[in-house]
């Protein structure tokens, strides 16, 4: 199935919610501001271009299905930096426990980058984490052992908790230049999984000059101009509520080779697939959490927070959690994560699949 083709857009920076279609590399959608104003034409043009040269590093990067096949786009800048450097975290959690529909596993504090990890499972099986208890998880009734992996492409490599908890201890400290993953699990011969949350990092490539800047991250393009921020191309989501599945692809820049550039100059880019994943095929999916951390956390969120609206969902099926205010797409948010959740009346298939790329900048 392929990602939607419209393109969403957001909000306002103090409480009311704003939407303003621009012109920039075509239609795009005003995010997060007041209403904005490009003062510079020069700086606007500029803009304007190199989103438009980042819409061809999205197309190239989407375009790729065998592992080692490469791209090389050519990004021409008139002025300003470029880099390809660290980019955002993004947690995205699927509750799937059809004897327990109302469970919300929730996986905090990971962005502290430590070993202890604040674990909730409001209406979701007991949770254990000692590994003699989790062995006999198959034959207890309403237990499920909460496992945690590091992820690195195919390879999983089991992280062991040193506490039963709550708080959770891990042996060693979350790196944030990895994946992981979180589940409920049994420990049946084939295990049974009830909920998970995938933890993914993702580089990024940046340009600005004066008052503006462009950014691509995991599938999307971000334009900003002074606070304001604009999506001139959509995540790769598609949802169709009560017919269809939702489908979320995230492509990462991950182990990418950081470098950058200053002045007018044409440099490729290097794009190589080391690896594509289904991360979770679920058919009967309860909810969807999305978490963003980083200085794009409250574009991101509010990429999503206004699908309803501008994919015609016809309904409200993205929501901020008013149980978490301080991690709402807008305003203050002191440990810079921001929060929005999908879900539907009924249970519905959700797919997320994940693609792995290195980046480099041929200087």
């Amino acid at each position: 199935m392929s990602p939607s083709s419209r393109e969403s857009g957001v909000s306002a920076v103090i409480g009311t919610v704003i939407v303003l279609a621009i012109t920039v590399a075509g239609i795009a959608t005003v995010l997060f501001m007041g209403t904005p104003v490009l003062t510079n034409l020069r700086e606007r043009a500029a803009l304007e271009n190199v989103v438009g040269q980042m819409e061809e590093v999205r197309a190239a990067a989407n375009d790729m299905y065998v592992p080692d096949e490469s791209r090389y786009p050519t990004i021409s800048i008139p002025a300003g930096h470029f880099a390809l450097g660290e980019g955002s975290h993004m947690l995205i959690t699927v509750d799937h426990d059809s004897d327990n529909t109302a469970c919300d596993l929730r996986v905090a504090d990971w962005e502290d980058w430590d070993n202890r990890i604040t674990v909730t499972a409001s209406g979701c099986r007991s949770l254990v984490t000692v590994a003699a208890t989790c062995a006999g998880v198959a034959s207890i009734s309403g237990e499920a052992c909460l496992e945690v992996a590091k992820v690195d492409g195919a390879v999983e490599t089991v992280e062991h908790w040193t506490s039963a908890g709550p708080p959770y201890d891990l042996a060693s400290a979350i790196d944030p230049d990895f994946d992981y993953v979180f589940r409920l699990v049994n420990n049946e011969a084939t295990p049974v999984v009830y909920a998970q949350a995938w933890l993914l990092h993702m580089d990024r490539l940046a340009w600005s000059t004066g008052n503006v800047h462009s950014s691509y991250e995991g599938g999307g393009i971000f334009a900003q101009e002074g606070n304001g921020f604009f999506l001139a191309s959509s995540p790769l989501v598609s949802e169709d509520p009560g017919t269809g599945p939702y489908f979320l692809r995230v492509p990462t820049l991950q182990g990418s080779e950081y470098g950058e550039f200053s002045g007018s100059g044409s440099h490729s880019i290097g794009l190589i697939l080391r690896s594509g994943h289904v991360r979770a095929d679920m058919v009967l999916a309860t909810q969807v959490r999305l978490d963003f951390h980083g200085d794009l956390a409250e574009p991101w969120c509010n990429a999503f927070l206004l699908r309803d609206t501008l994919a015609s969902l016809d309904g409200d099926y993205y929501t901020e959690d008013a149980a978490e205010p301080t991690h709402a797409c807008s305003g203050e948010s002191p440990d810079e994560v921001r929060s929005v959740k999908y879900d539907e009346p009924a249970a519905f298939r959700f797919t997320l699949t994940q693609t792995i790329l290195h980046g480099s900048i041929l200087l």
